[in-house]
This record gives structure tokens, sequence and C-alpha cells, in this order.
């Protein structure tokens, strides 16, 4: 069997496959069914050559070990036709695979020879001499999909041996509990856990409340304030505002008061006028 077989998904089957498959209509590329009816196991692959000897096919292990196969059983090999997968999720069976320096340009190399994904297989990724496996945990737009000049979009899931770091937990002094109920502490502890379901940062939860009904004071008294200067401001301008309407009040006041006056000055010095002339006369 070839090596490079073990780096992808590709089988090896006997010539007369090959005489079969072209006298039937079938799509390209060639894709295939792996059926084990022993353990109702299934898989989906490509083809890389037909030279197998008649009656047999060559797998990758991997493949042998997802389909629970051993040498010599019995497989049942189908022609179908996938559609193109648009979604994959992945799952390193360890973090070591994380801790590769370039792990998606790996992962890359690593699928260009492969023809197709199936929900729930194991693949094998061969890297420095080192073997990752990776878990298919979801695949779309169908539970095998074809990865063949397609634009594939891939997450990843936290690894099978990953564990989240432990939080550190701050201890509470033990202290005696008021006669006839529960000391401040026991009481608050017990609330978080109501809101938590359990959680273990009850302390945490308490500091975070306390924080944020501090947060909220903080702001309430910074929205009294500016309320206080917006209505400080507006008392001015309002202020200012009727200064500006007496002053403007007097000052037509008195315009219209010397106004006034002027005609009754002229009429006064026209009468005297006429009374002078009336005595020289």
């Amino acid at each position: 069997m070839q090596p490079q077989i073990e780096n992808g998904d590709k089988i090896i089957m006997p010539p007369s496959a090959l005489d079969r498959l072209a006298s039937l209509h079938i799509d390209y590329p060639m894709l295939f069914e792996l059926h084990n009816a022993a353990t109702e196991r299934m898989s989906h692959c490509g083809v890389l050559e037909f030279i197998a000897e008649e009656g047999m096919i060559y797998m990758p292990y991997w493949m042998m070990e997802n389909l629970l196969l051993q040498e010599g059983d019995i497989v049942r090999v189908k022609n179908v036709t996938l559609p193109k997968g648009t979604y994959v999720k992945l799952q390193p069976h360890t973090k070591d695979f994380l801790d590769i320096s370039n792990p998606k340009a790996i992962l890359e190399t690593t699928l260009r020879n492969f023809s197709c994904l199936t929900t729930g297989d194991s693949i094998m990724v061969a890297y420095n001499n080192k073997k990752y496996y990776i878990d298919i945990i979801e695949t779309k737009p169908s539970n095998a999909i074809s990865i063949i000049e397609t634009d594939c979009e891939v997450d990843f899931a936290p690894p099978l041996d990953y564990k989240e770091p432990e939080k550190p937990v701050v201890t509470v002094p033990s202290g005696k509990a008021p006669a006839g109920g529960i000391d401040k502490a026991d009481r608050c502890r017990r609330h978080c856990m109501s809101v938590y379901i359990g959680c273990p940062k009850d302390i945490h939860g308490c500091r975070y409340r306390a924080l944020k009904s501090r947060a909220l004071k903080r702001c309430a008294r910074t929205l009294k304030r500016r309320a206080i200067k917006r209505r400080a401001r507006f008392i001015k301008r309002r202020a200012m505002k009727r200064r500006a309407m007496k002053r403007r009040a007097r000052l037509s006041a008195s315009r219209g008061a010397r106004c006034a006056w002027l005609p009754r000055l002229f009429n006064q010095d026209g009468a005297e006028a006429e009374a002078e002339a009336e005595t020289r006369n």
C-alpha cells in the first residue's frame, strides 16, 4: 500500500470497479459511501487509484478505526453525490494540536488531500513525525459534505482534554452567627448560590453586585449634579432675560417722554412769539 494513502481519505479500488463505474452515469469527482453492516458504521471517501487486487480495497488505517474494521472484513462501497460543504466544526483530541506554530496552515495543507468529511468521523493530521486526531462534530448543509473546490468555513471546539483554569476562591473568615439568625456572609452566599445556581463564584457574585450598586449610586449622583447645574443655568438665563426686558422698557419709556416734551416746547415758543408781535403792533 502506498504511504501517502494515510494522509488523506482516498481508497484504492480494483480495476473492475473502474469498468463498472465507466458504464454508469456518475458524477465527478467520484465519491463513495463506506458501510460496515456488522457495526452499522458509515463514512465517505474518494478514490486514489484502481490498482488493488480483485475483491479487495485499501484504505487508511484511521478510516478502518472509524468503521471498526479489521483486515479481511467485508465493507460495502457505494457511489454517492455529496453537496459542497459550507461549514465544518472540528474538535482536536488533545490541546497539543493548538500548540503548533501555525495549526491553520497545517490543517489547510492536510485537507487538500481530503475529498469529503462526515459528521462523527475522526481524521488524522500528521505533522513533525506526530499524529494528531481531530473529531468532526458538525458539517453543513448535511452530515456528509464534499470539500473539493469549495469555500468552507471552519470552526474549532475546545480540545477533549481541555480544562478551564480554576479561578481562585476568596475565603471568608468564619464567625459566629448571631443567635436566632444567619450571619451576613452566609446569607450573602446563600443569596448568590440561588442566583448563580450552584456556581462556585458566590463571593465574586457578591462583589459584582456591590460594584454594580456603587456604580449606580455614582451615576445617580452625577445625574443629580448635572440636573442641578442645568437648573442653575436656566434660572440665570431667565434672570438675564428679565433684566434685559426691564432695561429695554426703561429705555423706551424715557425716549417716549423726551418725544412728548418736544411738541410742548415748540408750541410754547410759538405762543410767546405771537404775543411779542401783537405788543409791537
